[in-house]
Parts: C-alpha cells; sequence; structure tokens
C-alpha cells in the first residue's frame, strides 16, 4: 500500500544532516541531501518541510507508524477529520504532513477505509424500456404537453405538441389549459391515424 522505505532513509539522512552538519556516510545521494536540505528545517528535534517560500512548516514523517498515525488523524478520528473522503482527507494531510507519495497513500488509505465504502452512495443504472419499432408514418405518435406559457391575446396558455416517431414530424395546438377535455380535443383529429400513443408530461383531468 505505501511507497518503500527508501524516502524514509533519506529524510532520516537529511535530519542528521541538518543537525550534525555532515553527510551520512551511508547516504547513497550526497548531492541530493544537500541541495533538498534548504527546503528543510529542524525544530524541537523534528524535521519540517518549509518549502522555497519558507512560510510553512510540515512535519516530515519517518516511518510507517508516522504515515498510518497521520492519515488516521487526518481521515478516521472524529474529532479531527470525520471520513472526508479524498479531496478533504487530502488537504488536512498536506496541512500538516509531509512525505513523498502523500497524494497517493491518501487515496489507497480512503479507498480501503471499511466505513467510507459502506457509506458510498449506491449507483443505480436507470431501467431501460424497449421501444416499439415504427413501420410507417402515424403509426406510433407521441404527445407532449407544455405550459403554463404567457398567455396570447386568444386565452391560449399551453402547447400540445404531437410528434409522429417514424417521419419525426411534429404538429403543434395552442390550448388554453391542460384539461383532459381539450388535451382530447386537440388530438382527436390525428386518433385515428395512430395504433399506438406514447405520451409524457402532465394531464389533468378537471
Amino acid at each position: 500500500m505505501f511507497s518503500d522505505m527508501d524516502s524514509f532513509v533519506f529524510y532520516i539522512q537529511l535530519k542528521e544532516f541538518l543537525l550534525k552538519g555532515e553527510i551520512p556516510d551511508n547516504s547513497a545521494n550526497p548531492r541530493k541531501v544537500t541541495w533538498a536540505s534548504m527546503n528543510f528545517i529542524i525544530k524541537d528535534d523534528r524535521l519540517l518541510y518549509v518549502g522555497p517560500s519558507r512560510q510553512y512548516m510540515r512535519l516530515v514523517v519517518l516511518s510507517e507508524e508516522e504515515k498510518r498515525s497521520a492519515l488516521t488523524e487526518c481521515h478516521n478520528n472524529p474529532g479531527t477529520a470525520n471520513h472526508n473522503g479524498v479531496r478533504g482527507t487530502q488537504n488536512r494531510v498536506i496541512a500538516g504532513y509531509y512525505w513523498h507519495t502523500i497524494i497517493q497513500d491518501v487515496k489507497e488509505w480512503v479507498r480501503s477505509c471499511p466505513r467510507c465504502q459502506l457509506n458510498d452512495r449506491i449507483k443505480i443504472m436507470p431501467v431501460l424500456h424497449s421501444i416499439k419499432v415504427k413501420k410507417k408514418p402515424w403509426e406510433v405518435f407521441g404527445l407532449d404537453l407544455i405550459g403554463p406559457l404567457p398567455e396570447t391575446a386568444r386565452n391560449n396558455k399551453c402547447v400540445l405538441t404531437m410528434t409522429d416517431l417514424y417521419t419525426k414530424w411534429v404538429i403543434a395546438e395552442p390550448m388554453q389549459s391542460k384539461t383532459a377535455a381539450e388535451v382530447l380535443q386537440s388530438c382527436t383529429c390525428l386518433a385515428w391515424l395512430g395504433k399506438s400513443l406514447q405520451t409524457k408530461g402532465e394531464f389533468v383531468c378537471r
């Protein structure tokens, strides 16, 4: 799950260099230790990352145990974290801690959290309905009732659209209301053409 021990060894060597002013004999890359030391300081015997700006201090994690403690504090602890997800946990960890693979480790920690997995939203796929195959014009047509809209001079406030699902031809009829009687009256002229009717929208019988 976590990175190998090389990064921890490097930070320990870096801490020793800042404390003693000497690069450890077992250092694999002395130049890297010297160059990196400009972004770190020692305070209260702890290695802190300050970066080029030197405006913020973040505690450098030096072991797997310290890393787990930081992740637990920033994600699992009810008083300081409360399972805030990947982004929220990353923000908390980055604000106070520093190590080489911090982003990836936070993602894996949250993904392996039992509570987060349990509370994750269940994704439900929408139900797909079969569509009747149209073989000729006006065999199947659809109705859609739109409105209320701004009232016209003839007191019309709604529009009934009738769409032939074969040719996609659309007929629009103005209506004064959404009553079932008026809808029926508007589409009576097409009733003898259609063998099947598909509707959507709102139909109110008054």
